[in-house]
């Protein structure tokens, strides 16, 4: 069963005290996602980022970005601006999605607009 966790306590202190803990000083881009906005941003900007970057991802950790999974689906005369869609999202006929992240599985109805927003299944 689950209790109170903490990655600090837990993960980086325990570390520390075994002697085991070390840092790397690192000169690339860095986002802080610890919260829903601060994700969602994130993921935005990637897309801003470029086919450099992609092809950077992809050599790095064999999967390459794509702002709209080749899974998802788009019905006729949808609009996707700025947004990452993942596999096997629907995005109904005539919806808007603006800067915005749709999970894997994640549904936006016909007509409707979502805007700034990260959506689950």
């Amino acid at each position: 069963a689950g209790g109170y966790s903490d990655i600090v306590e837990t993960g980086l202190i325990s570390l520390a005290r075994k002697g085991a803990l070390i840092c790397r000083e690192f000169g690339g881009m860095w986002h802080d996602i610890g919260t829903i906005e601060s994700y969602r941003a994130a993921n935005v900007g990637l897309i801003d980022m470029g086919a450099g970057y992609a092809g950077r991802v992809l050599d790095a950790v064999g999967i390459g970005p794509a702002a709209v999974s080749k899974g998802a689906t788009l019905g006729p005369g949808a609009r996707v601006r700025r947004s990452v869609i993942g596999d096997g999202c629907y995005v109904g006929e005539g919806a808007v999605v603006e800067e915005s992240v749709l999970f894997p599985g994640a549904q936006v109805a016909p007509g409707e607009s979502v805007a700034r927003e990260v959506r689950w299944p």
